[in-house]
């Protein structure tokens, strides 16, 4: 059974993205962009000396400052030393209806980019980015993985945000029942070890970002945030 992990950002004033491929030879190729066809909001995937990092930039304004992805299995760390061998790009527009909310029939439409390294020349992982109307996705992909392969780390790292202590659970509560409040997970620590909890709403300026993860299954757990 193939697992990925998947981190939904959306920006409140709205963005829609689509695939434009900047570099124009495959073996110097090391970015990516993906922009609206109709404004000036995009996200970009970097690949620099072995690591990837993203941006987003919303009618030139940065959002998110260049940060760090990656992730690390019992096996590899897909967070460095990582090779560039190939990249595809699709569209993808369906539509769907769900049984509550406010809206019955909704729309998928995406611009998708599939950038696949390797690691050591021998392990895959795929760095998969869609554009949406109201923001951005992406997940990591692997191939081959191994049945029994166990997620040790994820390296993502974001800007300050508005924060949801994640809490111990006692014998009159749950976990992940808490108030949220202003913190900065770059300069501070959680209160304690049980850190902090998704969704976390980020500052970056005039833009608010409402930072996620979706496509949680039995097969995989869902994750919260650490200093």
């Amino acid at each position: 059974m193939k697992k990925s992990l998947v981190y939904y950002v959306s920006i409140v004033a709205g963005i829609l993205l689509c695939v434009t491929e900047i570099a124009q030879n495959n073996n110097f190729r090391n970015h990516w962009i993906t922009t609206f066809p109709y404004g000036n909001n995009d996200i970009t995937i970097l690949h620099q000396s072995g690591q990837i990092f993203y941006f987003i930039k919303q009618q030139n304004d940065t959002v998110i400052n260049k940060s760090l992805l990656g992730t690390e299995t019992k096996d590899a760390d897909f967070s460095n030393g990582l090779i560039y061998p190939s990249v595809t790009t699709q569209k993808t527009d369906e539509q769907y209806t769900i049984l509550i909310g406010k809206r019955r029939l909704n729309q998928n439409l995406c611009n998708q980019t599939r950038i696949t390294f390797t690691y050591k020349n021998y392990e895959s992982i795929q760095f998969i980015t869609r554009a949406y109307n109201d923001g951005a996705a992406f997940r990591y992909y692997f191939p081959a993985i191994k049945k029994d392969t166990t997620v040790a780390n994820e390296n993502l790292s974001f800007i300050s945000a508005w924060l949801m202590q994640y809490g111990k659970p006692t014998d009159h509560a749950q976990a992940y029942e808490n108030y949220y409040g202003p913190a900065s997970p770059i300069i501070h620590n959680a209160p304690d070890s049980s850190n902090w909890a998704f969704p976390a709403l980020v500052n970056s300026s005039d833009d608010y970002i409402l930072l996620t993860e979706a496509g949680i299954s039995e097969i995989f757990y869902g994750t919260h945030l650490k200093k």
